[in-house]
């Protein structure tokens, strides 16, 4: 009998509600440090605690630097800037694309 890893796809499907977005915001992180970050508060109407940010999506790459996020509150997410270049960045104000993953919790 061979031993399955991880989640089938009807598992995982059945692991959450369903996708919440594509949903577009409009942020103007901070400056971050070299091989450092930054972090912005970003108001998203209709997300709640337990969602997952799956995607973020700007306007415009920047070769070595990744964004991600959590939600912080009903309504809010901590949108991060992670910098891995050997330079400061300063985006300007721009657009995201945030898609997120809603789970079943009970």
């Amino acid at each position: 009998m061979a031993l399955l890893r991880g989640f089938s796809y009807s598992q995982f499907r059945g692991a959450f509600l369903g996708v919440f977005g594509p949903v577009q915001v409009t942020a103007d992180l901070p400056s971050a440090p070299a091989n450092g970050n930054s972090t912005v508060a970003v108001t998203v109407a209709g997300i709640q605690v337990n969602d997952i940010l799956i995607g973020v999506f700007p306007t415009t790459l920047v070769a070595g630097v990744s964004y991600s996020g959590t939600v912080t509150a009903a309504n809010t997410l901590s949108l991060v800037m992670e910098n891995g270049t050997g330079g400061a960045v300063d985006p300007a104000s721009q657009v995201y694309t945030l898609l997120f993953l809603r789970p079943k919790m009970a």
